[in-house]
């Protein structure tokens, strides 16, 4: 019984930790996507206006 009220609070501390760690790297991924690809279309956008 005690056995499986241990794997069980494990479960969910990891469980919570992963969360916890997931959504911010999550979130940092898409900040950095966010903020790279700005940039890569401001460049595309000066090339074409300086083409034209």
């Amino acid at each position: 019984m005690s056995y499986a009220l241990v794997v069980t609070l494990t479960g969910t501390i990891a469980y919570f930790t992963f969360q916890l760690f997931a959504e911010p790297c999550l979130y940092l991924s898409e900040f950095r996507v966010a903020n790279v690809t700005p940039t890569v279309h401001f460049s595309e956008i000066r090339e074409h206006r300086s083409g034209r």
